[in-house]
Protein backbone atom coordinates (compact mmCIF):
# COMPACT_ATOMS: atom_id res chain seq x y z
CA UNK A 1 0.00 0.00 0.00
CA UNK A 2 3.18 2.70 0.82
CA UNK A 3 4.67 1.05 -2.56
CA UNK A 4 7.26 -0.71 -0.41
CA UNK A 5 8.92 -3.95 0.11
CA UNK A 6 7.75 -5.72 3.34
CA UNK A 7 8.50 -9.87 4.42
CA UNK A 8 7.33 -11.37 7.74
CA UNK A 9 8.27 -14.61 9.37
CA UNK A 10 6.79 -16.26 12.37
CA UNK A 11 8.20 -18.44 14.71
CA UNK A 12 5.95 -20.71 16.86
CA UNK A 13 7.26 -22.28 20.22
CA UNK A 14 6.08 -24.56 22.38
CA UNK A 15 7.42 -23.91 25.59
CA UNK A 16 4.94 -21.70 27.29
CA UNK A 17 1.12 -21.11 26.79
CA UNK A 18 0.63 -23.79 24.05
CA UNK A 19 3.27 -21.28 21.85
CA UNK A 20 4.88 -18.25 21.91
CA UNK A 21 4.95 -16.22 18.66
CA UNK A 22 8.06 -14.26 17.74
CA UNK A 23 7.39 -12.07 14.69
CA UNK A 24 10.77 -11.23 12.47
CA UNK A 25 8.88 -8.27 10.24
CA UNK A 26 11.32 -5.99 7.34
CA UNK A 27 10.57 -3.45 5.48
CA UNK A 28 12.60 -2.12 2.73
CA UNK A 29 12.13 1.94 1.87
CA UNK A 30 11.53 0.55 -2.14
CA UNK A 31 9.69 -2.10 -3.18
CA UNK A 32 12.26 -4.57 -4.07
CA UNK A 33 13.11 -7.80 -2.15
CA UNK A 34 15.59 -7.80 0.26
CA UNK A 35 17.74 -10.27 2.74
CA UNK A 36 16.50 -12.69 4.35
CA UNK A 37 13.16 -12.26 6.81
CA UNK A 38 14.68 -13.65 10.06
CA UNK A 39 15.76 -10.40 11.69
CA UNK A 40 20.22 -10.77 12.75
CA UNK A 41 21.38 -10.33 15.63
CA UNK A 42 21.14 -6.91 16.91
CA UNK A 43 19.84 -5.99 14.44
CA UNK A 44 15.92 -4.63 15.37
CA UNK A 45 14.79 -1.62 14.74
CA UNK A 46 11.89 -2.05 16.65
CA UNK A 47 10.25 -4.40 19.57
CA UNK A 48 6.87 -4.68 20.35
CA UNK A 49 7.49 -6.85 23.45
CA UNK A 50 3.38 -7.89 23.83
CA UNK A 51 4.72 -10.78 26.22
CA UNK A 52 7.78 -9.92 28.61
CA UNK A 53 8.57 -13.35 29.63
CA UNK A 54 8.96 -14.05 25.52
CA UNK A 55 10.87 -10.97 24.54
CA UNK A 56 12.68 -11.81 27.46
CA UNK A 57 13.96 -15.04 25.81
CA UNK A 58 17.72 -15.34 24.51
CA UNK A 59 16.52 -15.21 21.02
CA UNK A 60 14.67 -12.29 21.17
CA UNK A 61 17.34 -10.32 23.42
CA UNK A 62 20.07 -11.55 20.89
CA UNK A 63 18.24 -9.47 18.17
CA UNK A 64 18.12 -5.94 20.59
CA UNK A 65 20.82 -3.56 19.79
CA UNK A 66 21.30 -1.24 22.57
CA UNK A 67 22.39 1.89 20.02
CA UNK A 68 19.27 0.89 17.36
CA UNK A 69 16.59 -0.94 19.45
CA UNK A 70 13.11 0.88 20.53
CA UNK A 71 11.50 -1.47 22.75
CA UNK A 72 7.87 -0.84 23.30
CA UNK A 73 6.77 -2.89 26.54
CA UNK A 74 3.58 -4.56 27.88
CA UNK A 75 3.43 -3.98 31.75
CA UNK A 76 0.73 -6.58 31.51
CA UNK A 77 2.13 -10.32 31.62
CA UNK A 78 0.11 -13.23 30.13
CA UNK A 79 -0.21 -15.91 32.78
CA UNK A 80 1.17 -19.40 32.01
CA UNK A 81 -0.28 -22.48 33.11
CA UNK A 82 2.10 -22.81 35.79
CA UNK A 83 0.69 -19.01 37.13
CA UNK A 84 -2.68 -19.82 36.55
CA UNK A 85 -2.81 -23.35 38.65
CA UNK A 86 -1.02 -21.14 41.31
CA UNK A 87 1.64 -23.83 42.85
CA UNK A 88 4.22 -23.55 44.78
CA UNK A 89 6.11 -21.71 41.92
CA UNK A 90 3.73 -19.27 41.32
CA UNK A 91 5.97 -16.68 43.77
CA UNK A 92 9.06 -18.04 41.65
CA UNK A 93 7.08 -16.54 38.27
CA UNK A 94 5.98 -13.79 39.77
CA UNK A 95 9.87 -12.93 40.35
CA UNK A 96 10.42 -13.96 36.86
CA UNK A 97 8.17 -11.54 35.43
CA UNK A 98 10.12 -8.36 36.71
CA UNK A 99 13.34 -9.99 35.69
CA UNK A 100 11.72 -10.23 32.23
CA UNK A 101 11.24 -6.57 32.23
CA UNK A 102 14.66 -5.85 34.01
CA UNK A 103 16.48 -7.73 31.60
CA UNK A 104 15.04 -6.19 28.67
CA UNK A 105 15.63 -2.43 29.89
CA UNK A 106 19.08 -3.60 30.66
CA UNK A 107 19.15 -4.84 26.93
CA UNK A 108 17.93 -2.14 24.91
CA UNK A 109 18.76 1.70 25.14
CA UNK A 110 15.25 3.09 24.65
CA UNK A 111 12.35 1.49 26.43
CA UNK A 112 8.77 2.64 26.71
CA UNK A 113 6.45 0.66 29.10
CA UNK A 114 2.54 0.59 29.14
CA UNK A 115 -0.09 -1.82 30.18
CA UNK A 116 -1.87 -2.46 27.05
CA UNK A 117 -4.18 -5.18 28.12
CA UNK A 118 -5.27 -2.74 31.45
CA UNK A 119 -5.65 0.67 28.68
CA UNK A 120 -7.72 -1.55 26.00
CA UNK A 121 -10.18 -3.15 28.84
CA UNK A 122 -10.88 0.32 30.43
CA UNK A 123 -11.80 1.47 27.25
CA UNK A 124 -13.46 -0.96 25.12
CA UNK A 125 -14.17 -3.57 27.97
CA UNK A 126 -11.98 -6.68 26.32
CA UNK A 127 -8.45 -6.85 25.66
CA UNK A 128 -8.66 -8.39 22.08
CA UNK A 129 -7.39 -5.46 20.68
CA UNK A 130 -4.07 -4.99 22.89
CA UNK A 131 -1.76 -5.69 20.25
CA UNK A 132 -3.24 -3.13 18.01
CA UNK A 133 -2.90 -0.27 21.15
CA UNK A 134 0.70 -1.54 21.04
CA UNK A 135 1.21 -0.98 17.41
CA UNK A 136 -0.31 2.74 17.67
CA UNK A 137 2.21 3.34 20.76
CA UNK A 138 5.15 2.46 18.39
CA UNK A 139 4.09 4.46 15.43
CA UNK A 140 3.81 7.22 17.91
CA UNK A 141 7.11 7.07 18.62
CA UNK A 142 7.99 6.92 14.97
CA UNK A 143 9.53 3.79 14.86
CA UNK A 144 7.12 2.05 11.82
CA UNK A 145 8.11 2.88 8.53
CA UNK A 146 4.51 2.41 6.99
CA UNK A 147 2.24 5.54 6.88
CA UNK A 148 -0.89 6.20 8.76
CA UNK A 149 -3.04 5.73 5.40
CA UNK A 150 -1.46 2.36 4.73
CA UNK A 151 -1.78 1.31 7.56
CA UNK A 152 -5.26 2.05 8.36
CA UNK A 153 -6.18 0.64 5.39
CA UNK A 154 -4.69 -2.73 6.28
CA UNK A 155 -7.28 -2.70 9.23
CA UNK A 156 -10.21 -2.25 6.53
CA UNK A 157 -8.94 -4.61 4.19
CA UNK A 158 -8.35 -7.33 7.22
CA UNK A 159 -12.46 -6.77 7.73
CA UNK A 160 -11.80 -7.37 11.52
CA UNK A 161 -13.55 -5.48 14.33
CA UNK A 162 -12.24 -2.06 12.12
CA UNK A 163 -13.91 0.58 13.94
CA UNK A 164 -12.23 -1.05 17.58
CA UNK A 165 -8.58 -1.42 15.97
CA UNK A 166 -8.42 2.03 14.62
CA UNK A 167 -9.99 3.26 17.81
CA UNK A 168 -7.25 1.20 19.77
CA UNK A 169 -4.94 2.04 17.31
CA UNK A 170 -5.45 5.78 18.07
CA UNK A 171 -5.53 5.36 21.62
CA UNK A 172 -2.16 3.93 21.41
CA UNK A 173 -0.74 6.95 19.83
CA UNK A 174 -2.45 9.24 22.50
CA UNK A 175 -1.53 6.60 25.34
CA UNK A 176 2.77 7.71 23.64
CA UNK A 177 1.60 11.35 24.00
CA UNK A 178 0.01 11.50 27.04
CA UNK A 179 2.01 9.33 29.21
CA UNK A 180 1.08 6.60 32.01
CA UNK A 181 -1.99 8.61 32.77
CA UNK A 182 -3.61 8.43 29.53
CA UNK A 183 -4.03 4.24 30.00
CA UNK A 184 -5.92 4.74 33.77
CA UNK A 185 -9.62 3.15 33.28
CA UNK A 186 -11.80 5.44 31.57
CA UNK A 187 -15.95 5.43 30.64
CA UNK A 188 -17.15 4.29 33.45
CA UNK A 189 -14.92 1.22 34.32
CA UNK A 190 -16.23 -0.36 37.48
CA UNK A 191 -13.70 -0.27 40.94
CA UNK A 192 -12.32 -3.53 42.27
CA UNK A 193 -12.86 -2.98 46.02
CA UNK A 194 -11.43 -6.36 46.29
CA UNK A 195 -8.29 -5.12 45.09
CA UNK A 196 -8.08 -2.31 47.35
CA UNK A 197 -4.27 -1.53 48.49
CA UNK A 198 -4.99 -1.47 52.43
CA UNK A 199 -5.73 -4.64 54.18
CA UNK A 200 -8.68 -2.68 55.84
CA UNK A 201 -10.00 -1.93 52.37
CA UNK A 202 -10.20 -5.89 51.48
CA UNK A 203 -11.47 -6.86 54.77
CA UNK A 204 -14.30 -4.19 54.10
CA UNK A 205 -15.08 -5.29 50.79
CA UNK A 206 -14.99 -9.32 52.02
CA UNK A 207 -17.02 -8.21 54.84
CA UNK A 208 -19.94 -6.65 52.33
CA UNK A 209 -19.55 -9.38 49.78
CA UNK A 210 -20.25 -12.00 52.49
CA UNK A 211 -23.27 -10.11 53.73
CA UNK A 212 -24.68 -10.75 49.87
CA UNK A 213 -23.73 -14.01 49.07
CA UNK A 214 -25.22 -15.64 52.57
CA UNK A 215 -26.06 -13.12 55.37
CA UNK A 216 -25.46 -10.60 58.20
CA UNK A 217 -23.91 -13.71 60.30
CA UNK A 218 -21.32 -15.62 58.37
CA UNK A 219 -19.76 -11.69 58.07
CA UNK A 220 -19.96 -10.93 61.86
CA UNK A 221 -18.45 -14.38 61.91
CA UNK A 222 -15.52 -13.71 59.71
CA UNK A 223 -14.73 -10.85 61.13
CA UNK A 224 -14.16 -12.41 64.64
CA UNK A 225 -11.35 -14.10 63.36
CA UNK A 226 -9.88 -11.62 61.55
CA UNK A 227 -9.83 -9.03 64.19
CA UNK A 228 -8.64 -12.04 66.79
CA UNK A 229 -5.58 -12.53 64.32
CA UNK A 230 -5.20 -8.59 64.20
CA UNK A 231 -4.74 -8.24 67.68
CA UNK A 232 -2.50 -10.61 68.17
CA UNK A 233 -0.40 -9.69 65.71
CA UNK A 234 -0.35 -6.50 66.74
CA UNK A 235 0.75 -7.25 69.91
CA UNK A 236 3.59 -9.51 68.65
CA UNK A 237 4.51 -7.68 65.60
CA UNK A 238 3.78 -3.63 65.60
CA UNK A 239 3.23 -2.36 62.43
CA UNK A 240 3.16 -5.87 60.49
CA UNK A 241 0.22 -7.43 58.68
CA UNK A 242 1.23 -10.79 56.87
CA UNK A 243 -0.90 -12.93 59.36
CA UNK A 244 -3.80 -10.67 59.22
CA UNK A 245 -4.23 -10.49 55.45
CA UNK A 246 -3.55 -14.24 55.18
CA UNK A 247 -6.33 -14.98 57.64
CA UNK A 248 -8.48 -12.81 55.83
CA UNK A 249 -8.14 -13.91 52.39
CA UNK A 250 -8.18 -17.22 53.21
CA UNK A 251 -10.93 -17.46 55.44
CA UNK A 252 -12.88 -15.74 52.99
CA UNK A 253 -12.30 -18.11 50.54
CA UNK A 254 -13.24 -21.06 52.91
CA UNK A 255 -16.44 -19.00 53.61
CA UNK A 256 -17.69 -17.79 50.41
CA UNK A 257 -16.92 -21.43 48.63
CA UNK A 258 -18.07 -21.25 44.31
CA UNK A 259 -21.11 -23.23 44.81
CA UNK A 260 -24.18 -24.25 42.85
CA UNK A 261 -26.14 -21.20 44.55
CA UNK A 262 -23.22 -18.99 44.33
CA UNK A 263 -22.12 -19.63 40.64
CA UNK A 264 -26.13 -18.89 40.11
CA UNK A 265 -26.03 -15.51 41.67
CA UNK A 266 -23.13 -14.40 39.73
CA UNK A 267 -24.68 -15.41 36.32
CA UNK A 268 -27.77 -13.64 37.15
CA UNK A 269 -26.80 -10.72 38.48
CA UNK A 270 -23.90 -9.47 36.39
CA UNK A 271 -23.32 -11.43 33.72
CA UNK A 272 -26.37 -11.15 31.04
CA UNK A 273 -26.00 -7.61 31.22
CA UNK A 274 -22.16 -7.66 31.17
CA UNK A 275 -22.88 -9.43 27.19
CA UNK A 276 -25.52 -6.69 26.28
CA UNK A 277 -22.90 -3.85 27.27
CA UNK A 278 -19.94 -5.65 25.53
CA UNK A 279 -21.72 -7.29 22.26
CA UNK A 280 -24.42 -6.20 20.24
CA UNK A 281 -27.08 -8.12 17.79
CA UNK A 282 -28.35 -11.87 19.58
CA UNK A 283 -25.56 -13.60 20.91
CA UNK A 284 -25.66 -17.24 20.84
CA UNK A 285 -25.02 -18.13 24.37
CA UNK A 286 -24.86 -21.86 25.70
CA UNK A 287 -23.74 -22.90 29.08
CA UNK A 288 -21.94 -25.84 29.79
CA UNK A 289 -22.23 -27.41 33.59
CA UNK A 290 -20.41 -30.27 35.16
CA UNK A 291 -22.13 -31.21 38.14
CA UNK A 292 -20.20 -33.79 40.40
CA UNK A 293 -23.75 -36.14 41.09
CA UNK A 294 -23.52 -36.50 37.50
CA UNK A 295 -23.27 -40.91 36.32
CA UNK A 296 -21.41 -39.27 33.05
CA UNK A 297 -17.66 -39.48 33.34
CA UNK A 298 -15.09 -38.55 30.49
CA UNK A 299 -11.75 -40.81 29.79
CA UNK A 300 -9.78 -39.65 32.82
CA UNK A 301 -13.34 -40.44 35.32
CA UNK A 302 -14.05 -36.92 35.56
CA UNK A 303 -17.64 -35.21 35.38
CA UNK A 304 -18.49 -34.88 31.67
CA UNK A 305 -20.18 -31.80 30.53
CA UNK A 306 -23.51 -30.98 30.02
CA UNK A 307 -24.61 -28.02 27.43
CA UNK A 308 -27.61 -26.10 27.91
CA UNK A 309 -28.64 -23.51 25.99
CA UNK A 310 -29.66 -19.84 27.47
CA UNK A 311 -33.58 -19.61 27.17
CA UNK A 312 -33.02 -23.49 29.37
CA UNK A 313 -29.99 -22.79 31.81
CA UNK A 314 -31.16 -18.66 32.77
CA UNK A 315 -33.79 -19.18 34.49
CA UNK A 316 -32.68 -22.45 36.30
CA UNK A 317 -30.02 -20.48 37.26
CA UNK A 318 -32.70 -17.51 38.45
CA UNK A 319 -34.78 -20.24 41.12
CA UNK A 320 -31.31 -21.31 41.85
CA UNK A 321 -29.75 -18.02 42.91
CA UNK A 322 -32.93 -17.46 44.85
CA UNK A 323 -32.48 -20.73 46.81
CA UNK A 324 -29.21 -19.57 48.31
CA UNK A 325 -30.83 -19.11 51.89
CA UNK A 326 -31.15 -23.03 52.30
CA UNK A 327 -27.34 -23.40 51.61
CA UNK A 328 -26.23 -25.62 54.50
CA UNK A 329 -29.34 -26.72 55.64
CA UNK A 330 -31.50 -29.84 55.92
CA UNK A 331 -33.02 -28.74 52.76
CA UNK A 332 -29.78 -28.47 50.80
CA UNK A 333 -29.86 -30.75 48.18
CA UNK A 334 -25.97 -30.58 47.43
CA UNK A 335 -25.17 -30.45 50.78
CA UNK A 336 -23.66 -34.13 50.39
CA UNK A 337 -21.75 -33.98 47.70
CA UNK A 338 -18.27 -34.93 47.73
CA UNK A 339 -16.82 -31.13 46.97
CA UNK A 340 -19.57 -29.98 49.67
CA UNK A 341 -18.46 -32.07 52.45
CA UNK A 342 -14.78 -31.49 50.95
CA UNK A 343 -15.53 -27.69 51.96
CA UNK A 344 -17.00 -28.32 54.92
CA UNK A 345 -13.87 -30.15 56.29
CA UNK A 346 -11.66 -27.13 54.79
CA UNK A 347 -13.55 -25.24 56.87
CA UNK A 348 -13.64 -26.65 60.02
CA UNK A 349 -10.18 -27.65 59.87
CA UNK A 350 -8.78 -23.83 59.29
CA UNK A 351 -10.98 -22.78 62.09
CA UNK A 352 -9.38 -25.28 64.34
CA UNK A 353 -6.06 -24.49 63.11
CA UNK A 354 -6.35 -20.91 63.70
CA UNK A 355 -7.65 -21.03 67.28
CA UNK A 356 -4.53 -23.08 68.11
CA UNK A 357 -2.21 -21.23 65.86
CA UNK A 358 -3.72 -17.65 67.68
CA UNK A 359 -3.50 -18.80 71.30
CA UNK A 360 0.39 -20.21 70.73
CA UNK A 361 1.16 -16.29 69.47
CA UNK A 362 -0.53 -14.78 72.23
CA UNK A 363 1.09 -17.37 74.71
CA UNK A 364 4.51 -16.21 73.16
CA UNK A 365 3.62 -12.35 72.88
CA UNK A 366 2.93 -13.04 76.79
CA UNK A 367 5.83 -14.93 77.74
CA UNK A 368 8.92 -13.16 79.05
CA UNK A 369 12.24 -13.89 76.17
CA UNK A 370 15.10 -13.58 79.08
CA UNK A 371 18.28 -15.25 79.29
CA UNK A 372 20.10 -15.54 82.89
CA UNK A 373 21.96 -12.70 82.42
CA UNK A 374 18.82 -10.53 81.48
CA UNK A 375 19.40 -9.50 77.99
CA UNK A 376 16.56 -11.10 75.16
CA UNK A 377 17.86 -14.89 74.43
CA UNK A 378 18.32 -14.79 71.03
CA UNK A 379 17.87 -18.60 70.48
CA UNK A 380 14.23 -18.01 71.62
CA UNK A 381 13.88 -14.68 69.40
CA UNK A 382 14.60 -16.84 66.36
CA UNK A 383 12.44 -19.85 67.28
CA UNK A 384 9.52 -17.30 68.13
CA UNK A 385 9.96 -15.49 64.17
CA UNK A 386 9.72 -19.48 62.83
CA UNK A 387 7.04 -20.31 64.50
CA UNK A 388 5.38 -16.83 63.70
CA UNK A 389 6.16 -17.45 59.54
CA UNK A 390 4.87 -20.98 60.46
CA UNK A 391 1.83 -19.85 61.23
CA UNK A 392 1.84 -17.54 58.39
CA UNK A 393 2.14 -19.91 56.15
CA UNK A 394 0.00 -22.21 57.50
CA UNK A 395 -2.78 -19.57 57.43
CA UNK A 396 -2.04 -19.09 53.24
CA UNK A 397 -2.78 -22.64 52.40
CA UNK A 398 -6.14 -22.42 51.51
CA UNK A 399 -5.54 -20.05 48.87
CA UNK A 400 -3.87 -22.55 47.53
CA UNK A 401 -6.83 -25.10 47.03
CA UNK A 402 -8.01 -24.29 43.53
CA UNK A 403 -10.72 -25.60 40.82
CA UNK A 404 -13.64 -27.77 41.24
CA UNK A 405 -14.60 -31.95 41.19
CA UNK A 406 -11.72 -33.60 41.32
CA UNK A 407 -9.04 -30.41 40.54
CA UNK A 408 -9.97 -29.10 43.92
CA UNK A 409 -9.59 -32.30 45.70
CA UNK A 410 -5.72 -33.06 43.87
CA UNK A 411 -4.67 -29.64 45.69
CA UNK A 412 -6.64 -30.05 48.55
CA UNK A 413 -4.41 -33.31 49.59
CA UNK A 414 -1.29 -31.02 47.95
CA UNK A 415 -2.49 -28.54 50.83
CA UNK A 416 -2.83 -31.22 53.70
CA UNK A 417 0.25 -32.65 53.36
CA UNK A 418 1.97 -29.19 53.69
CA UNK A 419 -0.48 -28.37 56.45
CA UNK A 420 1.14 -31.61 58.20
CA UNK A 421 4.80 -29.84 57.70
CA UNK A 422 3.95 -26.40 58.86
CA UNK A 423 2.25 -27.60 62.20
CA UNK A 424 5.10 -29.98 62.96
CA UNK A 425 6.76 -26.71 63.58
CA UNK A 426 4.44 -25.43 66.11
CA UNK A 427 5.81 -26.55 69.56
CA UNK A 428 3.47 -29.10 70.78
CA UNK A 429 1.45 -29.88 67.65
CA UNK A 430 2.58 -32.91 66.48
CA UNK A 431 0.22 -34.84 68.40
CA UNK A 432 -2.76 -33.12 67.05
CA UNK A 433 -1.42 -33.55 63.91
CA UNK A 434 -1.57 -37.25 63.32
CA UNK A 435 -4.81 -37.64 65.03
CA UNK A 436 -6.51 -34.91 62.69
CA UNK A 437 -4.98 -36.50 59.78
CA UNK A 438 -5.68 -40.12 60.48
CA UNK A 439 -9.21 -38.98 61.12
CA UNK A 440 -9.93 -36.53 58.08
CA UNK A 441 -8.63 -39.53 55.29
CA UNK A 442 -11.00 -42.22 57.56
CA UNK A 443 -13.26 -40.06 57.04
Amino acid sequence: LDGKFASTLDATGLAQKGGAVVSHVRVSPRNEAHAPTRVPAAGADLLIAADPLTAAGHDVLSMISPERTTVVLNGHVAPTAQFVLGDSETAARRSDMALAAERIRARAGSVREVDAQAATEAVFGASTSANVFLLGFAYQLGKLPVSLRALRQAVELNGVAVADNLAAFHHGRAAALAGPESTQPQRGQRPRPDRARSVDGRIAYRREFLVGYQNEALAQRYLALVERARRVEKALRPGDHALTDAVAESYFKLLAVKDEYEVARLFVQGFRAELDEHFSGRPKITYRFAPTWTLLRDARGRPRKIALPHAVAFPLLRVLASLAGIRGTWLDPFRFSSERRLEQRLLARFETDMNTVLAHLAHLEAAPRRSADGPCDGEAGRQDDSTFDAAVALARLPAAIKGFGPVKEAAAEVASAARDRLLARLPGSRASVNGTRNGERAG
